[in-house]
């Protein structure tokens, strides 16, 4: 993916909806180091909230442990930091 509209296009294909971005706090979501960008922070976010808390196998499922993993891996796509931004991917 090299844009930001083949990024969303892609996910529409796979039937994923491009949330809005997370809301940031006091650090830095992504960080790009030449071809490499590291994440960090994101958690399963949506809907205006955290979606999961807890522990697999404890108070999460292993289907809800996968719900949210989806949730916070598209939350570090959308992330507000320019370096996570589709549109700076090569």
């Amino acid at each position: 993916m090299t844009s930001d509209s083949s990024a969303r296009r892609r996910l529409a294909e796979l039937g994923i909806a491009w949330p809005p971005a997370p809301p940031t706090h006091q650090y830095v979501p992504a960080v790009a180091f030449g071809q490499l960008i590291f994440v960090s922070g994101h958690a399963p976010y949506a809907d205006g909230g955290h979606q999961y808390r807890g522990r697999v196998g404890e108070t999460l499922d292993l289907d809800q442990a996968r719900a949210a993993a989806g949730l916070a891996v598209l939350g570090s796509l959308v992330s507000r930091c320019p370096a996570a931004s589709p549109s700076n991917w090569s």
